[in-house]
Order: structure tokens, then sequence, then C-alpha cells
């Protein structure tokens, strides 16, 4: 993971990212190892999902303490939350700007509510795209107003043509309930 290492694989990561791709993550067993307490949504996710190409599977043996999955989730929760009552506030008398906003905003909360459905211990996870619906019935929190920003994403005409004001509003109730689920866990 040294600098020289590293340019070695520059022309491969060039012709990577010119293909649309993000660039790739370098770490060492021993780094994987020490950021579990760090990232645990982030490597459980890698550990579910990785196929092993290479050598041996750097995964199979990490372990992650169900406390700091919970202490990450509540704080990507909170940070994600806030920046989405500024991103409304600035968003709010522009109907196209707001619904934009519901539809980018709820792809970060899907995949964290994934992650709260982890930490409850659903076997097997949901897909990103029915996370809220699983999330809002082990829950009790009425979490529909994700449904209606997939109408909104898929393009659907009556969805475009409903007032934004309302849905965001159900929108913030939906996950501060979430937010406070996760919160009363601490």
């Amino acid at each position: 993971t040294g600098a020289a290492a590293l340019a070695v694989s520059a022309p491969a990561i060039r012709k990577w990212e010119k293909a649309g791709n993000p660039p790739p993550l370098f770490m060492t067993p021993e780094f994987l190892a020490r950021s579990a307490d760090v990232f645990p949504l982030e490597w459980l996710d890698m550990k579910e999902q990785h196929r092993v190409l290479v050598g041996e599977d750097a995964l199979a043996s990490l372990a992650v303490n169900p406390r700091h999955l919970r202490v990450e989730l509540e704080r990507e929760l909170k940070g994600t939350l806030l920046r989405f009552r500024g991103a409304y506030a600035a968003a709010a008398g522009d109907t196209r700007r707001a619904r934009e906003l519901l539809i980018r905003s709820s792809s970060t909360f899907l995949i964290l509510f994934r992650g709260c459905l982890r930490h409850l211990g659903v076997v097997p996870l949901p897909s990103k795209g029915a996370a809220a619906h699983a999330l809002g019935e082990r829950l009790g929190i009425d979490l529909s107003v994700f449904r209606f920003v997939e109408r909104l994403r898929a393009k659907e005409k009556p969805a475009w043509k409903e007032p934004v004001g309302p849905w965001a509003e159900r929108f913030l109730q939906a996950l501060d309930a979430v937010v406070e689920r996760v919160d009363a866990e601490t």
C-alpha cells in the first residue's frame, strides 16, 4: 500500500475510472480488521457482497461488534437527516428541486435502512428498494412515503402532479421516527 506499489496500478485505475467506476480502495488485512469499529456497515456489506478473485479471503474472519454497527447507523442517519433538512429548506420553494431532493436522499436512507435491518438480525436482507417496507413493518413505523418517492423516481405522472410539501413532511416524520428508534438503543 506504499506510494510506489500504488503507482504501478495507475494505468489500470485510470482506465477503470474512465469507464465510470469509482477508484478502488487499497488496504491491508490489518487495516481492514482495525477499521471494523469505524466502518462496520461498509465492511459487513462488503463481506456479504464480495467475490475473491485471487488469494485468501481477507473478509472471511472479519468480526464486527454489533454496538459499533448501531453507533455508525445512528451517526449516519442523524448526519444525513441534518443535511436533508438544510437542503430541503433551500429547495422548499422550488417544487422540481424539492422532488429531486427526495429522490436523491431516499437512496442513502434506503441503504441505511438495510443496515438497521442487519442490526436487528433480519436474514436475508431485503433489496434496497424493499428496505423501507421491511423496516417499517419491523419497527411499526409508517415508511410508505418511500413508495411515493419510488413513484417519483419512476417518473409516474400522477406522483409528479402531487404537491411535494406534504410528502416532504411525511418524509421528515418517517426519518425522525427511525432515528428516534435507533437512538433509543443507546
